[in-house]
């Protein structure tokens, strides 16, 4: 392998990582805030969580992105650690629309669509076209660098010593650490995957070499959110362990298929060409081994999705809550008190005292974001935002539950004022 060739494959991999991070920008800018506000509000039961997971992943295209998210919001009281679990293992599933976009063979459109985007993100004056736009840009660029790889890649089908390499990742746990190490390099288990896809359009690679490669690069993309949970809460730690874990047993369930045979193939391998043939209707080897990256998560929740609670449980106790870790909520309301207008009123006038309180805090936290300008500070006020906006969707409903209970004229304009001076309090805390 010439000097030249291996220039275009790291060459055509860094084109690939740019594509992907341009994709990734514009689609966050599009969708960033939306996407927290599906994990805030969507979350909920296992079924709910894990489809709440993979909704917001195949937004963003950065499962990690989404498991900090979770993360943060967790360690801020925002969400509960069990409501998260479900959500990571559909992050995990969301990751791998990469590589089956990417098996489509459609390099050949990559330069004309860059030419078009290009030009729309210079003279467009509109910022969601413009994002829009950057989108395909981003698209067309990934593509274009899989297309430069594969080009490169090509010769190396017939060459010895890479093809003697090649046998080697055959060993499944030799192919992990590979997958591990690559990922830990480019630190996106969808470069890795989206390498495996460029190297099957050239030839060079088999769905057996693939798979290990792919179930590394699984375990390798913790690493991201792991290293995000130093200096948060055990909240924010269980979340990433808990990424960790579900992760482990995914890539176990694969291994051990790997290794029964059935014929000359291993079970697993039969599994996939089987069901790629039968759902998707081709024998392609790169739209194979992205289907085999999307099947091992999806594995994983057979697995573990009916066993969330004890997963969760398992995880508290290695991680147990602190007092001062419950998740966030209203300090006072409660819909027990709602038959009795007086005292409900008078507890929604405490509440909205405390979600003033935070207001209060976020000004202050403002002012000093303006001296030290730091992003850490800046975070923290974007998730007490979120605080306020959580104690104004509890404090309406309950006001409009009391006011179906029959009340006194003063009662009637009380609840009114509150209404009025919550959703005022809660536009400040927006402009904060």
């Amino acid at each position: 392998m010439s000097i030249n060739s291996i220039i275009e494959v790291v060459g055509g991999m860094a084109i690939f990582l740019y594509g992907m991070f341009i994709m990734s920008d514009s689609i966050q800018k599009m969708a960033g805030e939306q996407v927290k506000t599906i994990l805030l509000k969507l979350t909920g039961g296992p079924v709910k969580g894990y489809l709440t997971g993979l909704i917001a992943t195949c937004l963003i295209q950065a499962s990690a992105a989404t498991i900090i998210m979770e993360m943060s919001f967790v360690s801020a009281g925002l969400l509960s650690f069990s409501q998260t679990l479900a959500v990571t293992m559909g992050a995990q599933l969301g990751t791998t629309i990469t590589a089956q976009l990417v098996a489509f063979k459609i390099t050949k459109y990559a330069l004309p669509v860059i030419t078009v985007s290009f030009f729309i993100t210079l003279f467009s004056k509109n910022n969601t076209v413009k994002n829009a736009a950057g989108l395909f840009l981003g698209f067309g660029i990934l593509f274009f660098g899989i297309d430069i790889m594969s080009k490169a890649l090509f010769p190396l089908r017939q060459y010895p010593p890479f093809l003697k390499i090649m046998a080697t990742v055959e060993d499944p746990l030799l192919g992990i650490g590979v997958g591990f190490l690559f990922t830990m390099i480019t630190q996106s288990s969808s470069a890795t995957s989206g390498v495996t896809v460029a190297m099957a359009f050239a030839h060079t690679i088999t769905l057996q070499q693939a798979i290990p490669i792919n179930l590394g690069a699984s375990i390798g993309t913790t690493l991201t959110p792991f290293l995000g949970s130093v200096g948060m809460n055990r909240e924010g730690k269980r979340v990433a362990w808990g990424h960790i874990f579900t992760q482990i047993i995914g890539v176990f369930i694969v291994f051990l298929l790997l290794i029964p045979r059935i014929g000359n193939e291993a079970v697993w391998i039969l599994f996939v060409k089987w069901f790629t043939r039968t759902i998707v209707g081709t024998q392609d080897v790169a739209r194979q081994i992205a289907m085999a990256h999307s099947l091992m998560p999806l594995a994983t929740a057979v697995v573990c999705l009916p066993l969330v609670k004890l997963i969760s449980g398992l995880l508290l106790r290695l991680f147990p809550s602190l007092e001062t870790e419950k998740p966030f909520k209203a300090d006072f309301i409660t819909d027990t008190v709602v038959e009795i207008p007086a005292l409900a009123l008078d507890l929604s006038k405490k509440e909205i005292l405390h979600m003033c309180g935070i207001v209060d805090s976020m000004l202050k936290g403002s002012i000093s974001l303006f001296e030290k300008k730091e992003k850490q500070l800046a975070d923290s006020l974007s998730l007490t935002d979120i605080k306020v906006d959580i104690l104004r969707d509890t404090i309406v409903p309950f006001l409009t539950k009391v006011e179906k209970q029959g009340l006194t004229e003063k009662e009637k304009k009380t609840e009114i004022n509150h209404i009025y001076i919550v959703n005022a309090v809660e536009s400040i805390g927006d402009i904060i």
